[in-house]
């Protein structure tokens, strides 16, 4: 493990030198994202990062609104070729449940994605389909305007 230098001081005037102590180099669990690769791979980085604090994250995904046709599209997703809403494309206003997240502004958690089951929409009943037992959608905002979801 490489070392680096930290230079720690105790701030007093009449201190001529600095102490020097050296620590290994931290790799940070994010370093992924400051890397030269594609969205999608940091986005599965970011997952392998979550899976260690939270190992039963089996799934993060992006959806992507667009404001000019109200349109909400599949884009990213961290579960490698088992993909149950690929390009899925759905109105925000035929997904109540989504825009009560947006109109709130707030993360919603779902324990049991069984409460959702009778729903006719598609989406629920493909995430339902594909064994997702639980979900966090969280809405995304960019200088205070809506582009999408991590759901």
């Amino acid at each position: 493990m490489s070392q680096r230098d930290v230079r720690l001081t105790t701030g007093h005037p009449e201190q001529p030198k600095p102490q020097v102590h050296t620590m290994p180099d931290h790799e940070d669990i994010h370093a992924a994202l400051n890397k030269n690769i594609p969205l999608k791979e940091k986005l599965i980085c970011t997952h392998e990062a979550v899976k260690k604090l939270i190992p039963n994250v089996a799934r993060i995904a992006i959806a992507i609104y667009d404001p000019d046709t109200s349109v909400l599209k599949t884009y990213l997703h961290s579960s490698g070729d088992a993909n149950p809403l690929d390009n899925y494309e759905a109105l925000l206003d035929d997904a109540p449940s989504l825009k009560e997240v947006l109109e709130r502004g707030r993360p919603r958690v779902i324990n049991n994605m069984l409460t959702f089951e009778d729903k006719s929409h598609e989406h629920t009943q493909r995430i339902g389909r594909a064994g997702y037992a639980a979900s966090y959608t969280m809405p995304m905002f960019d200088n205070g305007v809506f582009f999408g979801f991590v759901i």
